[in-house]
Formats: C-alpha cells, structure tokens, sequence
C-alpha cells in the first residue's frame, strides 16, 4: 500500500490534550464541537431491513435444517439509552422465538454504557445458514461511531456472501470483503446525500465463520475472539485475535512509514496514532473500517485472518468488544462461562454485569458498551 497525502482537517486542538486525558478509554479523540454532531433521532424509529438470525438442534440435539437461512443484527441506536439497557434486535423471519438461540447454545448481549450524549455504538450480527454460522461484533467509535458500527455489520456480511464460493475459502473472502466494505464505506460517507462522516469515526470488526469442525476468524481492532479448550483437567483460554495496537512493533513500524506518529499523553494513557507534532486525530488502534483521516497515517483496513481445526477439546468460544476485555482478562471470563453449565443466556448475561461491574468500580461515571456473543461447540 502506497502512503497517501491528508489534508489536514480544520480541527480546534484547543485544550485537546486535557480532553484527551479526560476520554482516555475512548477510541478516538474528539472535540466538544464534534462530539455535538450526533445525532439523536426519534427513538421509536427502527431500520427494519438487512440481516438475519439463527438455527436450531431438535429434541434429540440434532441440527435442525432451515430452508432459509436466519439472521440476528442489532439495531441502529437512534437515542440516548439508559445504561445497560439492551440493544434492539431484529430478527428476519417471523416465526422464530429469540429463545431458540439458547437453545442452540447461542447468547448475544449487547448492553448500553456510561457515556454521556452518547448512544450504544457497539453492534452485531449472527447469521445460520444449515450446518453452518457467521457472526461477529463491531465497536463503533468517534461521533457517528455508532453508524458506522450499523453500516459495517450489514454491508460487510452482504459482502461476503456474494463472494463466490467463499465458503470454501473464507480467508480470501474475508480479505478482500474487508477491503471492499471499506471502501464502499468510505464512498457513503463522501455521497451528497451522506448520513454519517467517516474522517475521525470508525468501528472495529471481528467475524468467525464455523462450519462442521473447521473455524475462520478475520478482525480489525480490539474485540477479541477467545476459544475455550479442555485442557487435561482444566479448562484454558486460548485467545485468537490480536488487538491492533498502534505501539505493537509491526504496526508501530507501519505507522511511521507513513508518516504517523505514536505515542502517549500520560503514563498511564493508551497509544494512539498522531499527525507529527499535533495531537489529532488521536485514534488508540491500528487497524480498523473508516477512520478516514488516520488512513495516511498508517491505519489500515486490512484483516488478520486465522484458520483452524475444531476438536472435542474446544468447548466454546467467545467475541466480545472491549467494553468486556478492558477489566476482564480472556481466562476471567472463560471460567465465569463454564461456571454456567452450558446455559449460554445466563453465561452471557453474567459476563456482561461482570463487565459493567468492573467499570462502575474503577470509573463510576464512565463505562463502555458492552457486547458479548457466546457460542458453544459440539451441540
């Protein structure tokens, strides 16, 4: 990838470091002025098309086969939520009860923070088509974090599908629909028409794609995918994503080709990617959809991917957006699901309070959204 020139966008920097130390948890630094750009709409409006949910085991635990396939998603959060209230879900047909997730050994919370002015940017979407799954969480950030959160996780999947064959190459698939997305997100936020604005908002991705024993994940950001693997007599965390941090070497060393600069505004604050000299637009990851001003600067949209093998050891497997990870560590909350015997609703339910918990006590005004989708394997 070529190094491309920015513009410099008109951005008041004005007590932005004060700001910044202020928002330390956020992903992206933003002024007051920008902050008041969101938009809060009529909160009975809901966006009623694109994805779909789930599939079902019969009574003897067999997989029930759909003549379509089922599709879960989160909705666009168009108000100010009350904290740790759930996120609004459709679902594409009917006559499917949100309960027969569970009893699948599929659980899906996502829970609105603490964040003043703020609606839930943090989204999803579970699709399953036979005897296969694709799902994955999207943690939106900077002032129209939320639409793009919303944008990615319907286009990004449509995307995929229309791959050909992609189901028997996912890796491929993944790879150039990441890029693709991207790009068509970038287009929408340029349109004259446009809705939303990608230049300092943006949004993580993590998908998993499973089907019979073989898994493939593809992310950008920090929402980790963590695996669940019984391990002689214990049951061990084995985390499968790596969160995109601008000071990891290989992505510093990437940044500063471009001309990027990364560091901190306080010991204890996040890495994040800077103009020389100048302290915006300040985003605290290295990969990521939108984020258009950081894009000269070394943040790219490209996809780590892994493949591997499921066995009878693998027990379970978690996405969460960093609203779960910043106080609970992958083996935390791996036992805390194992402690649920299998009830996937109650396991993620409990790592969500856990989550918010956490929060309350090291910063009890401000909490993350949280987002959790728990899958059980050998069902």
């Amino acid at each position: 990838m070529g190094a491309c020139v920015h513009k410099k966008s008109k951005i008041d920097t004005e007590n932005l470091d004060a700001l910044i130390l202020k928002r330390k948890f956020s992903s992206i630094v933003m002024t007051n002025e920008q902050a008041s750009k969101l938009k809060i709409d009529n909160p009975d409006s809901q966006i009623n098309d694109s994805i779909k949910p789930s599939k079902g085991k019969s009574e003897q635990g067999s997989l029930m086969l759909f003549k379509e396939k089922i599709i879960l998603e989160g909705l666009l959060s168009t108000s100010k939520q009350h904290g740790f209230e759930e996120k609004r879900m459709s679902i594409n047909r009917d006559e499917i009860n949100p309960q027969i997730l569970s009893d699948l050994g599929i659980s899906v919370t996502c829970k609105k923070g603490l964040k003043p002015d703020c609606p839930n940017q943090d989204d999803y979407f579970v699709a399953i088509d036979n005897q296969a799954i694709l799902f994955g969480v999207f943690d939106g950030h900077g002032p129209f974090g939320h639409d793009i959160s919303n944008y990615v996780h319907k286009v990004l999947p449509s995307i995929i599908s229309n791959y050909p064959q992609w189901e028997f190459d996912p890796e491929q698939a993944f790879r150039k629909s990441f890029k693709d997305c991207h790009n068509l997100l970038i287009s929408e936020s340029e349109s004259l028409n446009k809705t939303f604005d990608c230049s300092i908002s943006g949004t993580t991705a993590t998908l998993a794609y499973m089907s019979k024993s073989k898994l493939c994940i593809a992310h950008v950001g920090d929402s980790r995918a963590v695996l669940a693997q019984s391990i002689g007599n214990e049951i061990k965390a084995k985390i499968l994503t790596k969160d995109h941090r601008p000071n990891l070497p290989e992505e510093n060393e990437r940044i500063g080709k471009f001309g990027g600069e990364v560091r901190q505004l306080s010991e204890d604050s996040p890495y994040r990617v800077f103009f020389p000299g100048e302290n915006y637009p300040g985003l605290n990851m290295s990969r990521s959809f939108g984020d258009k001003l950081s894009r000269g600067l070394g943040v790219i949209c490209e996809p780590d991917v892994l493949s591997l093998n499921l066995t009878e050891d693998d027990l379970f497997i978690l996405i969460c957006s960093d609203g779960v990870w910043e106080f609970i560590t992958s083996q935390e909350a791996v036992n805390l699901v194992n402690k649920c015997d299998g009830d996937a609703k109650k396991a993620s339910e409990k790592l969500s309070a856990l989550a918010w918990m956490r929060w309350k006590q090291h910063f009890n005004s401000l909490v993350d959204d949280i987002t959790v989708i728990l899958v059980y394997l050998n069902r």
